[in-house]
Order: C-alpha cells, then structure tokens, then sequence
C-alpha cells in the first residue's frame, strides 16, 4: 500500500511506552480488526523503542515456517540477539539446529520407506500386511515427533546458554499474527510452544539475570494464555481528524469529500490506504465530489478482495466461521438464537454454543449488551452490497427466515422491520403508511432509524415516503 503516514494511535504508544517502564505485566497483547493497523503500529513501536539498552526482536507467525518448524523459530530468534550475544555461544546454537535438522530428517527418510511398504501390501491385498505396515507408520511417525520435541529441547538449551551472554539490559519480543497461538493443530505447533513456554522460561531467566524481557503480540482474537501476566490493549478505528490527516496528503482538502470517505471507509487503516491507492492510479488531480460515486464502486471491489477476504475471511481458520461472517453480515444485530434459526446448517447441536463462542471473540464482532453483537459497520456495508448484487437468492433467504423469526414475537422490533423491507420493499413501505400516524413517535424514530441501515440501499421512491434524507445514511445528495 502507498500510504506511508503513520498517524494516530498517541494512546498505544503512550500505554507501550509505560508498559516498558515496569516489571509486571511482561506481556502486552494488541487486539484489533484485520486491517486496523496492527503491523503498522508494531512497526512504529519498535522504531520509538531506544536502542541505547533495548534489542528487539520482530517475528511475524504469517511466516508459515516460523509458526510450524521449531528450529526454524529459534534459528531466526538467535540470529537477531547474535550481534549482542558471545560467538561461541552463538555458533554453538546454529550446530545444534543443524544436528536437529539433520536427524529429523533421517527420521523422514525412514517413515518415507514405511509409507511404500504400506503401499506395496495395499496392493497386495493382505490384511496382516496392511494392518502391520499401519502399524509401522504410526511408530515411525511416533519416533518422528519425539525426534523434533527431543531436536528442540536440546536447540531451546543452547538459545538459553546463548541468551546468559546477551549484553543489553533488555530485550524487547514483537510477535505478530497470534492468532495462531489459539490453533490446536500442527500448523501452529511452534509458534503456540513459542509463544507460551519458550518466552515464561526466557523471561524467568533474564529476570534472574536482572535483566528484562518484554514481549508484544499483536492478534485479531482474545489469546488463551495461560499463567502470563498480561496486558490487553484493543486498537481502535481512526477518527474524523486522523482520516483527514491521511486525506490531506492525498490533497482532499474538502470538507464534504473528506466525510463522504469518513463514512465510507469508518477511519479503518487499511480501507484509507485503499483510498489513496485507487486516487494514485485512476486521477492525477485532486479528487471532486463528481469523482466520489466511481471512487465507491472502484473501492467495494477491491475491498471484498483485500479486505474482506485477505483480513477477515482467510483468517477465521476454522470453517464454518467464515461462513456465519460472510452471511451473518444481512443481520442487523444477532444472539445465538437468531443465529441459529437463520443458519441453523453451520450450528447444529450440539457445537453451536461453541461454535458461537469462538466467533464473538473476533474483534469484527462487537457485543451490544444483553447478549447481542453486531458485525462491525463496515465489514457488513462492504459485503452485504456484494451479496444483494451477486447474490440475490441468499439475500432473499436469509432475509426471509430472520423475518419469519422475528415474526413469531408480539412485538414488531425495529429488526424485524430492517428484514421485511430487505425482503419486500413495498410492503415495508405500506407497513410505514399503514401505523405512522398511530404509532408513538419514538417507534416511528426506530423504524426510521433501521430503514436508514445502509445495506438496505432503498430506493428513491422508499425513501422519499419514510422521509428519509440521502445525507441521514452517510452519502452525498
């Protein structure tokens, strides 16, 4: 991305800055929407950090290698403190991971030979054969693993014989992309052993050293880590003055422009520097309020992509999450209820507690109180407009069964009249006709309120019956 400018976000350097002044808590955790800035702000910290009497370390669990090999972890870890470190200590580090290399790898090469007797007795057609060939395999790939944990051990040893050489007094650990310090599989072995029982013996050491360890982490979730005394920090969105910040090097020095990009982008870092982008390669002036619709169109686009997709989407590791956000966005709000009965293919009983849990835990997920959550403003503007224009029929029916849902109580919520004129526009217009004149106010307000969403995008013709103005939803007249 183009936009280089670092701007906002005083209160997380100031809060870094404090937090590296105390013993306890060690650990700070940065949570925040995909594309909030997350990296960026990591970047800035470790260039505010002095070096006087600080080295730090970036490792970034994106890296696939880093989060899967051990050694690998390591290897890079040591590499960075090297320069402050004793050679020796050092080389011996990087003969220790070359040994480990080297006999995992003969353990592969031996399970590689029992995989094609195993193959060479399916063919065969013998039971024995093939039930003593699987048998093989799983001790192999048994010996396999205990050959890695045992390669790890003795590598984590001389990374800590190297660490009792380390000469400045602190030592600063910037892990990005946690996220997948929660993942139970094997993609994620190393940077979970890392991101846990690695660092708690690291900075044990270097305290009884009288010396400090701090680590950063940065995570699109809540991180479950256990016996870490830790700090939580959850970035949030760029207001009104720090997107104009952005905007103004972009030469938007119009009042009404620079807020139609407010509303549009809802100060979400990576959504401006999408902005900036698309100016840079389609104008070479500055933009006007005649160039905003083609700007919108251009940036839902890539936004699906870049965002939606790359930020949010691909992260949820664990299907069918992805699924629920894709399409949960048509909710104006939702509890697990709601959930269920609009979805109820990807929560079956009994996982859909779980299943529920795991997703409001996402930061895209923001709580309402009263056990209700909304997907966050601009994740549900972007893909709810892609999926009415590319896909009607699954606008239409999730729609439809949130309707038959919220039918079903005595009270006609502001919700359900959100879905029936996402269903039928022209009966949620006649419905408005039909009870504006008998209603109390305060109901015909919230009505008014839930027509204003702007995923509905109603028409002229519905707008101008509910008194609803284009300004009142976040766009230009």
């Amino acid at each position: 991305m183009s936009l280089n400018l670092f701007v906002g976000h005083k209160r997380e350097l100031q809060q870094y800055q404090a937090f590296l002044t105390r013993e306890n808590p060690w650990v700070l955790v940065i949570r925040g929407l995909g594309g909030s800035g997350k990296s960026t702000l990591l970047d800035e910290l470790e260039r505010q950090t002095s070096r006087d009497d600080t080295c730090v370390v970036r490792i970034d669990f994106a890296q696939e290698t880093l989060r899967e090999d051990y050694l690998t972890f390591l290897e890079d870890v040591s590499e960075q403190v090297a320069p402050h470190c004793d050679s020796d200590r050092n080389y011996e580090l990087k003969k220790s991971i070359a040994t480990g290399r080297y006999e995992i790898g003969k353990r592969i090469a031996s399970g590689s030979t029992t995989i094609e007797n195993l193959e060479q007795s399916i063919n065969a057609g013998t039971d024995a054969e093939i039930s003593k060939a699987t048998l093989n395999i799983d001790v192999s790939e048994a010996n396999r693993q205990e050959t890695r944990r045992q390669m790890r051990e003795i590598a984590k040893d001389k990374f800590y014989a190297q660490m009792r050489t380390f000469g400045k007094q602190r030592l600063v650990i910037m892990l990005d992309t946690c996220e997948w310090l929660n993942e139970e599989t094997s993609e994620a072995e190393a940077a979970r052993w890392a991101g846990t029982e690695l660092i708690k013996g690291l900075s044990s050491r270097m305290r009884n050293q009288s010396k400090a360890c701090y680590v950063v982490m940065t995570s699109r979730v809540r991180l479950q880590l256990e016996d870490i005394n830790k700090v939580e920090m959850t970035l949030k969105m760029l207001d009104r003055a720090e997107v104009n910040q952005y905007l103004e090097a972009m030469e938007v020095n119009d009042p009404v422009i620079q807020d139609y990009i407010y509303n549009m982008t809802y100060g979400h870092p990576h959504s401006i520097a999408i902005i900036s982008d698309i100016w840079e390669e389609n104008w070479d002036r500055p933009l006007s309020a005649a160039d905003l619709p083609r700007l919108r169109g251009l940036f839902y686009e890539r936004a699906i992509e870049d965002i939606v997709d790359k930020d949010v989407l691909k992260r949820l590791l664990k299907s069918p999450l992805d699924a629920l956000t894709r399409y949960g966005v048509l909710l104006r709000r939702f509890n697990l209820p709601l959930l269920q009965a609009v979805f109820k293919e990807w929560l079956p009983e009994p996982e859909a507690g779980n299943r529920f849990s795991q997703l409001i835990r996402y930061p895209h997920v923001e709580p309402l109180g009263d056990f209700n959550y909304v997907f966050h403003k601009l994740l549900r503007e972007i893909l709810a407009g892609y999926i009415q224009v590319q896909e009607p029929e699954k606008w239409r029916r999730y729609h439809q069964l949130a309707l038959k849902f919220l039918t079903q109580a005595s009270l006609r919520t502001p919700d359900w009249y959100y879905h029936l004129l996402a269903c039928d526009e022209e009966k949620g217009v006649s419905y408005w006709n039909e009870i504006k004149a008998s209603e109390p106010r305060e109901y015909i307000d919230a009505l008014r309120e839930a027509a204003c969403d702007k995923t509905l995008m109603l028409t002229p013709t519905a707008m101008q019956s509910m008194d609803i103005h284009k300004d009142t939803i976040g766009n230009i007249a």
